[in-house]
């Protein structure tokens, strides 16, 4: 996996709006951005398409996961965000050649660098 510059993702997001992000989550700085970064790489694929789909799952996997991790620290555990992390995964089965110990070595790099 290769993670997209992060200047490019913040330019995207200075170029949109978001809606539907709560008063908490937008509270909590980290969180937010974390959350906003795996929206556009959801949502506005459109300005990914230099990215290969693989690497574009891998990387909204990526930001999920720091977006839940950063949410639980901040504001606590909600079972739903949990669920929305396994349809990501469950995702990867419509996407050729996911290698899922990447996956993996995702989940583990965002878990050491949490320290959790």
């Amino acid at each position: 996996m290769k993670l997209i510059d992060e200047n490019l993702l913040d330019k995207i997001i200075s170029e949109v709006v978001f809606e539907n992000i709560s008063d908490t989550i937008s509270s909590h700085t980290a969180v937010s951005e974390n959350l906003k970064k795996y929206k556009i790489l959801t949502y506005y694929p459109e300005n990914f398409k230099q990215i290969d789909p693989l690497n574009l799952y891998y990387n909204r996997y990526y930001w999920y996961l720091k977006f839940l991790i950063s949410y639980q620290r901040e504001i606590g555990y909600d079972a739903g965000l949990e669920q929305q992390e396994f349809k990501i995964l469950e995702d990867g089965e419509n996407i050729t050649n996911v290698d899922w110990s990447e996956i993996e070595k995702i989940s583990n790099k965002i878990k050491e660098d949490s320290h959790i």
